[in-house]
C-alpha cells in the first residue's frame, strides 16, 4: 500500500460520475443444462461458454470488449490504479522477483533478472567479481528469441565448472519443454534439442561430459532417469532408473562422487530416497549405478531430502518421525534412514524451514545454517556439524517475513543468498557472510522505498471454539 501511494503522490482516486447510467450488459443464454453427480443435480447453464467453436460465445465475447473499451475511460480513478499497479509490478513478488539469488560457479555467477519494463526474466552469467570489476552477459532472453512473449524458460542448471548451462523453453503454453545446452563463453548452442515431456531435474556430471535428467511418459514405469552425453543421440539415453511414481527428482554432489534420486507419487504423499556411490572403492559407472533404497518414505508418508556439504558432509532433512522436520547426519557406509543420526531439531513453537552447508572461514570446519520459522516470522541460526548451535543469526526484517531459495556455491565457501520478503518488503536479495555472523543485502528490488512505511501488528484472534488464531494488520502509521 505505501509503494502505491508513492507511486500515485498524493493524488488520490476519485469515484465514478454518479450521473452514467448503468451499462447494457451483453445477453446471456441460460440453458436448461442439469448434472446428475453423487446423487446431486448441478445446474450449468452457462456450459455454452466454455466452447470455444460456438458462435454464440464469441459474439458474447466481442459484445464484453465493446462495453469494457465504452465505459473504461469513464472510470476516473482508472489512472491513479493503473500507475500504482504499474510500479508494484516493478518491485516484484515472491513468484515473480526482480531478480534471483544467484548460482554460483567458479567464478561465474547465473542467476534470473527482470529489467524495468520487461515482461520476462532473462538468464545472466556474471564473472570477474574477484579482480573488482565484474561482467554481465545475457545468455537466455526469451524476448529475444520471441517478440510475441510466447516463449517461456521454464528451467536451467549449470555445470559444475561453469562452462555451460541446461536450459528449458516452453512455447505458447505448452508442457513439454526442449532442454538445450549452450556454451557459456561463446553464447552458442552446445547440444540439443532434447524433446521432454516435463521440465526436468538436470544432474551434471563433474567433468562436463554430460548429465542426468528425467523422463516422462504415460505408460507403467514409464517416468525414468537417463543419463545423456554431450552428441550422444537422446534416443539412445541409457535409461538407469524407472518408476510408476509421478513425481521424479534428480541431484549429484559436487564432487561427482554421490547419486540421488527421489520418487513420489504426489506432492503430500511421501518419497522414495534412492542413493549410489558413482565413485571411490565401491563406487559405479555412471551408466549403471548401483541405487540403494535408503528412505521409503512412500509407505511411511513422510519425506527426505538428501544434502552434500564440504568436507565429505552428507545430511538430511526429513519430517520422518519429526512433524516439525530435524537435520540428520548420514553415515555413507550405513545410509538407511533407520542409522540417520538426528542433530537438530528445532524448538517446540518452530517449524524447520530449510537447511545448508558451508565452511567457516577462520576454522575451515563445516557449518550448518538452518532456517526456521516461529509466528511467521523467519530465523536463521548458525550450527557445528555436530548440531550445536552457534549463534543466532540477524535476519532482515521486524515482523513476519519469508527467507527461501537458500543457494551455497560449491567447495569451501563462507557465504550462502537467499530472498526474503515480507508484507511491505518486496523479494530483496540477501548474503549472509559467516566471517561477519550478518544477513547483507545484495540487490534490491526496482524502485526507491516508500516515503510512508506501513505498520504491521500482530494479533491474536480466539475462534469459537477457543482456539487461538494468529493474524496480522497491515496499518498507516499512526500520528
Amino acid at each position: 500500500m505505501a509503494s502505491a501511494q508513492q507511486a500515485a503522490g498524493p493524488a488520490t482516486p476519485q469515484d465514478p460520475p454518479q450521473s452514467q447510467a448503468s451499462p447494457a450488459y451483453p445477453a446471456a443464454a441460460r440453458l436448461p443444462l442439469v448434472d446428475e453427480l453423487h446423487g446431486r443435480r448441478i445446474p450449468d447453464p452457462y456450459r455454452w461458454l466454455e466452447d470455444d467453436q460456438d458462435p454464440a460465445r464469441e459474439r458474447w465475447l466481442t459484445e464484453q470488449q465493446q462495453l469494457f473499451a465504452a465505459h473504461a475511460p469513464t472510470w476516473a480513478s482508472r489512472q491513479y490504479f493503473r500507475t500504482a499497479l504499474e510500479e508494484l509490478q516493478q518491485l516484484g513478488g515472491a513468484l515473480v522477483p526482480v531478480v534471483t539469488p544467484p548460482v554460483w560457479r567458479g567464478d561465474r555467477r547465473f542467476f534470473l533478472r527482470r529489467d524495468h519494463g520487461a515482461q520476462l526474466p532473462m538468464l545472466l552469467a556474471a564473472e570477474g567479481a574477484h579482480e573488482g570489476q565484474e561482467r554481465e552477459r545475457v545468455l537466455v532472453d526469451p524476448i529475444a528469441l520471441d517478440a510475441a512473449g510466447l516463449t517461456l524458460l521454464s528451467a536451467w542448471r549449470p555445470s559444475w565448472t561453469g562452462r555451460l548451462v541446461a536450459f528449458q523453453l516452453t512455447h505458447r503454453g505448452s508442457e513439454s519443454p526442449e532442454l538445450r545446452v549452450l556454451d557459456v563463453a561463446s553464447g552458442q548452442v552446445a547440444d540439443g534439442p532434447l524433446q521432454l515431456g516435463r521440465p526436468t531435474a538436470v544432474a551434471w556430471l563433474p567433468d562436463d561430459s554430460g548429465f542426468y535428467y528425467v523422463t516422462h511418459g504415460s505408460g507403467p514405469d514409464s517416468r525414468g532417469v537417463r543419463l545423456h552425453h554431450l552428441g550422444s543421440n537422446p534416443c539412445a539415453d541409457p535409461l538407469i532408473f524407472s518408476t510408476a511414481q509421478a513425481h521424479l527428482s534428480v541431484d549429484i554432489s559436487p564432487d561427482g562422487r554421490w547419486l540421488t534420486i527421489s520418487s513420489a507419487s504426489g506432492a503430500q504423499s511421501g518419497n522414495d530416497l534412492y542413493l549410489a556411490e558413482l565413485t571411490g572403492p565401491a563406487g559405479t559407472s555412471p551408466q549403471a549405478p548401483q541405487l540403494r533404497l535408503i528412505h521409503q518414505g512412500s509407505a511411511e508418508r513422510t519425506n527426505a531430502l538428501l544434502k552434500f556439504g564440504p568436507h565429505g558432509l552428507l545430511y538430511a532433512i526429513t519430517d520422518a518421525g519429526a512433524p516439525r522436520g530435524r537435520v540428520c547426519s548420514v553415515n555413507p557406509a550405513d545410509a538407511h534412514h533407520q542409522a540417520w543420526s538426528t542433530l537438530i531439531t528445532p524448538e517446540l513453537d518452530a517449524l524447520l524451514t530449510s537447511c545448508t552447508a558451508l565452511t567457516d572461514p577462520d576454522s575451515q570446519q563445516p557449518r550448518l545454517l538452518v532456517g526456521t520459522t516461529r509466528g511467521g516470522a523467519a530465523r536463521l541460526a548458525v550450527h557445528d556439524a555436530a548440531g550445536r548451535k552457534l549463534a543466532d543469526v540477524p535476519t532482515p526484517g521486524t515482523g513476519p517475513g519469508t527467507i527461501s531459495n537458500l543457494s551455497t556455491p560449491p567447495g569451501d565457501t563462507g557465504q550462502v543468498w537467499f530472498t526474503y520478503t515480507d508484507f511491505i518488503t518486496p523479494p530483496t536479495v540477501y548474503r549472509f557472510c559467516a566471517r561477519q555472523g550478518r544477513c547483507i543485502p545484495e540487490s534490491a528490488a526496482a524502485g526507491s522505498p516508500a516515503t510512508v512505511q506501513p505498520v504491521v501488528r500482530q494479533h491474536t484472534y480466539r475462534s469459537e471454539d477457543g482456539t487461538p488464531v494468529g493474524l496480522y494488520l497491515i496499518e498507516p502509521p499512526h500520528p
